[in-house]
């Protein structure tokens, strides 16, 4: 910029559009005026290129946190899913067990049904033994022998 003349300069503040050049009237106060209008520009240009990069760096973050906020609420979703899985399969296993012991209740309770009856038939063919035994030592203890005799004789008396 020191090289230029005063005319090259404000046709350079005319092309960028550099607004009160033409107050200076001196080189040194234009060219300063330059490097100020330039560095104020430089800074709002570095500015403008935060704040982008800022809201840029916002709306990945935004978009980052909405992404797993979903993935969250997937997971939990998911889990949900998994954990009334498990109920319902634990239900029906409990069913199942449930199922199982009934028959098996009912298995134990035609079983000791049947015993009783064995049961009951062994003490009924006992008692018919004990009673048998008990006839045989009545109708013995009753019969004498010399009774006895005369029965004999009698039949004997009938074949012949």
């Amino acid at each position: 910029m020191d090289s230029k003349t005063l005319k090259e300069m404000h046709t350079f503040c005319r092309d960028n559009q550099i607004k009160g050049f033409s107050k200076y009237k001196k080189k040194q106060e234009l060219l300063n005026f330059i490097n100020n209008e330039i560095t104020i520009r430089d800074a709002q240009l570095a500015q403008q290129l935060f704040d982008s990069e800022d809201n840029y760096m916002k709306k990945q973050q935004e978009e980052l946190m909405k992404k797993q906020k979903l993935e969250i609420e997937e997971k939990r979703r998911i889990d949900k899913l998994k954990k009334e899985e498990q109920q319902k399969q634990e239900k029906i296993m409990k069913m199942e067990q449930d199922d199982e012991y009934q028959q098996a209740l009912q298995a134990d309770l035609k079983m000791a049904e049947e015993e009783e009856k064995e049961n009951k038939k062994k003490m009924a063919e006992e008692e018919m033994v004990k009673y048998k035994e008990e006839k045989d030592k009545k109708y013995a203890a009753k019969i004498s022998n010399a009774d006895l005799q005369l029965m004999r004789l009698a039949r004997l008396s009938r074949f012949s």
